[in-house]
């Protein structure tokens, strides 16, 4: 299976799934958004999942979604297999973000990043979406 078959079999094999997280996430958070692609890499295909508190891009300073106060990217790198099934453990780790504040008395910067912890994980898909 080449790259771009292993892409779309990760895309069909996910998409109830992520339908499901999205479901969920809008019940909770209805004004925000979540974005999630599957898409080739140099080494294997990637998951990417980001997320926003302001859905609306010309609402964000400047019409940038990078400039959302509470903007998430994570990504998952899964592995190159012949046929991936939901059993194939795979590591999702923040790629950056975090939640923009006011900045210290004396700043010169426009606002202040607080940094959110979130632990690297290594799970089969199913854990990974009963513990969103």
């Amino acid at each position: 299976m080449d790259s771009k078959e292993t892409v779309i079999a990760y895309r069909e094999l996910y998409a109830n799934d992520i339908k499901t997280l999205e479901n969920a996430f809008y019940n909770i958070f209805p004004n925000a958004k979540i974005e999630f692609s599957i898409r080739s890499s140099v080494g294997s295909p990637i998951l990417r999942i980001n997320i926003l508190l302001i859905s609306d891009t010309k609402d964000q300073s400047s019409g940038c979604n990078d400039n959302d106060p509470l903007g998430i990217k994570f990504i998952g790198f899964l592995p190159e297999i012949s046929s991936p099934n939901k059993a194939t453990k795979f590591d999702l780790e923040k790629l950056s973000g975090g939640l923009s504040c006011n900045p210290e008395k004396g700043s010169y910067m426009a606002m202040n990043t607080l940094k959110l912890p979130f632990k690297k994980v290594r799970e089969i898909w199913q854990t990974k979406v009963k513990n969103w």
